[in-house]
């Protein structure tokens, strides 16, 4: 027995040792892969969140300006339209009293429309209204309509103290088609807003998780290499 312990190698080295060359476990290779997603996705994550924050007020606004014209054009027809009607109701209880013809023609299709920078109301139309008919109308049988379209597109007084109802109105149309417009506009950016909130969170969610799991794999890996290395070091000693 003595014999045989005198016969074994005390300088044994530690690269001498016989070590197992296994494949690599489906484990591992889920380790590594979490390890590179979730580094991956903790430094893209901020870029992404901050480019996302700007895409989101940027597309707000584009929204909110195409509402603000869709409710202004909405607001300008309503307000035309109505006008119109108005007009041509006074100008006709005014021809009553002194005789005389109103032209039958669709004056919605000769209004133009970029007249109304200073907004859409009773005077406005009756100022384009005159700008239409441009002296054409002064002479015949249409001369006397002319000539009160003329007058109130010069002096609006006798209409603001005889039919306040009717220039009420007209403000009262644009006022509600831009309101409607608005409205309509308010409710369909909620539900998109609130699809893109939906999302976005769903995403720093899954992003949290990746992070939870790569510091998880993180400590498992230095716990794994701390005990390789009290490993090695007992060997060397």
């Amino acid at each position: 027995m003595a014999q045989q312990f005198s016969t074994l190698h005390t300088d044994i080295q530690s690269d001498a040792i016989p070590t197992c060359v296994c494949e690599k476990s489906l484990a591992d290779k889920v380790e590594k892969a979490c390890l590179r997603c979730a580094q991956n996705l903790g430094g893209v994550a901020p870029g992404w969140g901050l480019l996302s924050g700007f895409g989101y007020v940027t597309w707000s606004q584009y929204i909110s300006g195409i509402a603000a014209k869709a409710a202004a054009d909405a607001g300008l027809k309503a307000g035309v339209k109505v006008g119109l009607v108005n007009a041509v109701k006074i100008v006709t209880k005014t021809l009553i009293k002194s005789g005389g013809e109103i032209p039958t023609m669709d004056w919605e299709k000769l209004i133009i429309y970029g007249n109304f920078s200073d907004g859409v109301t009773l005077h406005a139309i009756f100022k384009n209204l005159n700008n239409v008919m441009n002296g054409h109308l002064d002479f015949g049988k249409y001369s006397k309509f002319s000539m009160f379209v003329q007058e109130f597109a010069e002096n609006f007084n006798p209409i603001t103290a005889n039919y306040s109802t009717e220039v009420a109105e007209v403000t009262k149309a644009v006022a509600d088609a831009k309101t409607g417009v608005l409205t309509k506009a308010g409710n369909a950016t909620s539900s998109l807003s609130t699809g893109i909130t939906a999302s976005i969170i769903a995403i720093v969610v899954i992003i949290l998780v990746m992070v939870i799991i790569y510091l998880i794999l993180r400590y498992r890996r230095k716990k794994k290499m701390k005990k390789k290395l009290q490993y090695i070091k007992l060997l060397e000693e």
